[in-house]
């Protein structure tokens, strides 16, 4: 569109004596940053740069037909939403002869100018792209993964660009479907146009629209079958109307539960903390809290700690709602009428559940230590006590027929593009997904073909209920025959 728009420029007797030369290459822009001691610089960090070189044999006016071009292209880049500057070359001592021979240029053409490309500074939203960048770098991640990038390469450009010189030579291998994917490689599906208009720093529309794009087309890919597991970057809820936990949980729905639901779910080591309310207004938590909410939501966390995480008789504890754990009903009857009902009925289903414990102190005393999970009843309840343990925890989704994992902050605009953000909890995002997708596949193999139960009367007459196997069908352990059997032998 830019070239279209240079060629459309008026000459001087349409004489035409301009030519552009488009340069993309990272290496030829970098030296081209040194053409000139002041007001070069900005090549280093450049999507790309146009050269305006021109025949002054065709006119007499060239220098001003080539002026025109040039501003042509700065009025078209900024119509796009780029940053563009006009960097001076004609006389300007080597520029010329540098930018010649970087591009090829004959000598008997003059370089007028060159025009860099680009976002504006600071052309950053959140620190997604940041967290991404720094985890993936990682030296293991390749030895474990084959990592797909759902986003633009030109957006990804100008978060590099501020993350230092040790992150200059990255490149992508752009694909157009995971089956693309290579080893070892920054492999990168682009989900939105190149010129993106975002700010650092900032929440756009235009940025939602972008981030929920990246999503959807992740998610067809996930149902697809062409990629294996979901790490999501922090994202501005706006773009999906709520959380990734609910969106989510809509679109990866298990029909075979007898509820459709999912669980919010944070994780750092052996502290596990899973709500019942996940981005509801505290104003509304009450509302939200029922007998059948609780059971529901123990019953995921339950089934998730087994399959997901490898834990045979999982023990949870359950926050109560109300300061004191409602000090028998002088603070709030929701711990008697509703949180306790429910924790009974999931002792009935072989749940081992215990509370409700007060939340003031129980993360203070370390008694979270003595249980393998923690149902809090709302947000903050558990997230405050969970991020002031560790930081650098994951977001786990439990419920869900595929695996989903995120870090456990947010888009960070306060410090988008200050190459602050810590990529730790991205990174245990990383490695948590591979984790538990090599614990599904091992308790689904363990648990495809149970051995069947029978009922069978023992020595004093009473039902027994055992396993059936190579001992009850043939006759079952001599010490369990009766003793008539036994005198036989």
């Amino acid at each position: 569109y830019l070239l279209r728009c240079a060629l459309m420029s008026p000459s001087s007797k349409r004489t035409n004596p301009w030519e552009f030369v488009v340069v993309r290459d990272e290496a030829k822009l970098r030296q081209m940053a040194s053409c000139r001691t002041y007001g070069s610089q900005m090549f280093e960090t450049a999507m790309a740069a146009i050269v305006v070189a021109l025949d002054s044999s065709l006119s007499d006016t060239w220098m001003a037909d080539g002026a025109i071009a040039a501003e042509h292209i700065l009025l078209a880049a900024a119509e796009q939403g780029l940053g563009a500057c006009w960097c001076q070359v004609y006389q300007r001592e080597g520029a010329e002869e540098l930018v010649k021979g970087l591009c090829g240029i004959p000598e008997d053409r003059t370089v007028l100018c060159v025009i860099s490309l680009g976002y504006p500074a600071g052309d950053t939203n959140g620190v997604g792209y940041e967290v991404i960048i720094k985890a993936l770098l990682n030296g293991y991640v390749f030895e474990i993964m084959r990592p797909v990038v759902y986003g633009n390469a030109a957006v990804a450009k100008q978060h590099i660009q501020t993350l230092g010189e040790d992150y200059r030579n990255i490149t992508w291998n752009i694909i157009d479907a995971p089956e693309q994917a290579k080893d070892g490689r920054l492999n990168l599906i682009s989900c939105y146009t190149d010129n993106l208009p975002v700010t650092m720093g900032t929440a756009t529309a235009e940025a939602n629209k972008a981030a929920k794009a990246s999503l959807e087309r992740a998610c067809r890919d996930l149902k697809a079958g062409k990629v294996q597991a979901l790490v999501t970057a922090p994202i501005n809820k706006e773009a999906l109307h709520g959380g990734h936990t609910e969106w989510l949980a809509e679109q990866f729905k298990v029909e075979s539960l007898e509820f459709n639901d999912s669980l919010m779910m944070l994780c750092a080591g052996n502290l596990r903390v899973a709500l019942v309310c996940n981005h509801v207004a505290l104003a509304d938590v009450p509302a939200h809290i029922s007998e059948e909410r609780i059971l529901a939501k123990l019953t995921l966390l339950n089934r998730s700690l087994k399959r997901d995480f490898g834990l045979e008789k999982p023990h949870i504890a359950v926050l109560a709602l109300n300061p004191h754990a409602g000090d028998a009903g002088l603070l709030g009857k929701e711990e008697e009428t509703i949180i306790m009902p429910a924790i009974a009925k999931a002792n009935e289903q072989g749940i081992w559940a215990f509370g409700p414990y007060a939340a003031d102190g129980f993360f203070g005393s370390g008694r979270f230590t003595h249980f393998d999970a923690v149902l809090a009843m709302y947000h903050d309840q558990g997230l405050i006590p969970f991020k002031t343990l560790d930081m650098t925890g994951v977001n786990y989704t439990a419920g869900l027929s595929i695996v989903r994992t995120s870090p456990d902050h947010g888009t960070g605009y306060d410090i988008a593009g200050k190459n602050q953000a810590d990529e730790r909890s991205m990174r245990n995002a990383l490695f948590m997904a591979i984790d538990v997708l090599r614990q599904r596949e091992e308790y689904d193999a363990l648990t495809a073909n149970p051995l069947p139960f029978i009922v069978r009367g023992d020595r004093e007459g009473k039902p027994r209920r055992e396993f059936i196997d190579f001992k009850t069908t043939t006759g079952g352990n001599r010490f369990d025959r009766p003793a008539e059997s036994k005198e036989n032998e």
